[in-house]
């Protein structure tokens, strides 16, 4: 199997994963739980301290990482878009920003979480040291590395 067929077959693996992390594996509880507040578990946290909640941030984060690292990977296979980083970069962070809503609108629709607005933005932040993708050479090729976190 070549290794760009490889990056394809991981990241379809590894959504699959998620969405079966963040939305089939649980109860469905019969009523659905919307948050629409932007950054409503910040408040939570320093407010009324519900420290638990750093560990839903961190787990959702740390879920998603792998998915930008591939899709970024993925991305460079596309000649049309690899020959200029920033597409790569847009099309990295709208898939994450799509994913994220589709499992947002899973969890709504199938009533088996909350549906809220910070999982969004902690599933399609994109960051390194200096706020941006990274890209780097391999096997003379120039790939974009990012990360939904």
């Amino acid at each position: 199997m070549k290794l760009k067929n490889l990056w394809w077959v991981l990241l379809v693996v590894y959504v699959a994963l998620a969405y079966w992390l963040t939305v089939f594996s649980r109860v469905f509880t019969g009523s659905a739980g919307v948050e629409w507040q932007p950054f409503w578990t910040y408040k939570a946290i320093l407010n009324e301290g519900k420290e638990y909640l750093v560990a839903d941030i961190v787990n959702n984060v740390l879920l998603f990482m792998p998915i930008g690292a591939l899709a970024g990977l993925v991305v460079t296979q596309i000649p049309q878009i690899a020959r200029k980083w920033w597409k790569g970069w847009t099309v990295v962070l709208f898939a994450g920003i799509l994913l994220s809503v589709g499992i947002e609108a899973f969890q709504l629709y199938l009533k088996c979480g909350l549906c809220e607005t910070d999982d969004i933005i902690h599933n399609t932040w994109m960051y390194d040291r200096d706020g941006s993708c990274q890209t780097r050479n391999l096997n003379n090729k120039q790939i974009i590395l990012c990360a939904f976190g």
